[in-house]
């Protein structure tokens, strides 16, 4: 299952450069660890490691690049990363990185595609869970555009901030990547193919959830393993309780007129998924995932995606049996 987004984007303009505009290749495509980093070197904050292609990048040589690129290089310059706009960049960090790109780029230009918010929900709340147990609340993972988007439109004037909703009647020739080019003034991307940015199906969500306890004791690289199975397991799409996610919403109208208010238009309407399994309570996507016969413990320690034995099956039903009378 493949979405697209800002890696996507990524993925089709890094190393882009046409002597006037350029997408630094510095680190990994996604800027953001690496601006968060900047940030933190610019008050004095620890730097982290950054991950890359299974292993670890040292920070302080990157940071030290990209920072003699911003003041040493004359082109205009992309930076890219979807969590720029989130909590992750900590509020002393995003201003010392403001302080720096004020100082010396003349215009600072933000463009932000927005998806609608139950599809933003199931998004949020999918990649939530790849880093560990989360409780079943789709008000938590309710992605709050003004906290996300808003000192931007502050720092840099609303003016100079492309808020887009992300839906085909709003692309320039319906597609993302034409789009993001002609905003930028580039001559199009660097490759055209798309990247390979899976989502989970029902079947690798539900048995995520169900083995994510027992992943707590374990290695981030083994975890990564897990997933690395799981993002190939399964075809059947999800969708978090709409009615849920319609309430959520509605408690939040503040928001969604400040957002919409910021597209100048309304958020583009939530689609159901056709043949979408749906999501309405942590019992049922535990369900889900033991009606698979998938052997969870095995799976928990890395082994190969396998079905429970005969005998297994057999115990399981019967305690199943016995727990329903």
């Amino acid at each position: 299952m493949l979405k697209t987004g800002s890696t996507t984007i990524q993925h089709a303009f890094s190393g882009y450069d046409d002597g006037r505009l350029h997408y630094p290749g510095i680190g990994q495509n996604n800027h953001f660890p690496l601006l968060a980093n900047l940030g933190r070197s610019l008050v004095g904050d620890p730097l982290e490691p950054m991950h890359h292609k299974g292993g670890t990048l040292d920070p302080a040589p990157l940071v030290h690049d990209l920072l003699a690129l911003i003041e040493r290089d004359d082109r205009s310059m992309i930076l890219s990363g979807e969590t720029l706009a989130s909590g992750r960049l900590r509020p002393p960090h995003f201003e010392a990185l403001m302080e720096v790109f004020h100082r010396h780029f003349d215009v600072i230009h933000a463009i932000a595609y927005i998806r609608e918010p139950v599809s933003m929900i199931r998004s949020i709340m999918q990649q939530a869970i790849k880093t560990g147990p989360r409780p079943f609340d789709p008000g938590g993972f309710y992605p709050n555009y003004r906290a996300r988007l808003g000192r931007w439109v502050d720092a840099i004037g609303a003016a100079q901030c492309d808020v887009i909703p992300f839906d085909a009647a709003n692309l320039h020739d319906g597609d993302l990547l034409r789009d993001f080019a002609a905003r930028v003034g580039a001559d199009g991307p660097v490759r055209a193919e798309p990247a390979r940015n899976r989502s989970l199906s029902a079947e690798g969500f539900a048995l995520l959830w169900a083995i994510n306890p027992r992943l707590a004791r374990h290695t981030q690289a083994h975890r990564k393993e897990i997933l690395r199975k799981l993002l190939g397991y399964g075809d059947t799409p999800f969708e978090i309780d709409p009615d849920a996610c319609a309430r959520v919403i509605a408690a939040r109208r503040p928001d969604i007129d400040w957002i919409e208010s910021a597209m100048g238009c309304p958020l583009p309407p939530y689609r159901p998924i056709p043949d979408a399994v749906i999501f309405r309570s942590e019992d049922e996507i535990l369900g889900y995932a033991d009606g698979l016969g998938v052997d969870l413990d095995a799976l928990a320690q890395g082994k190969a995606l396998r079905r429970h034995s005969l005998v297994q099956r057999v115990k399981r039903r019967l305690t199943g049996a016995a727990r329903s009378r």
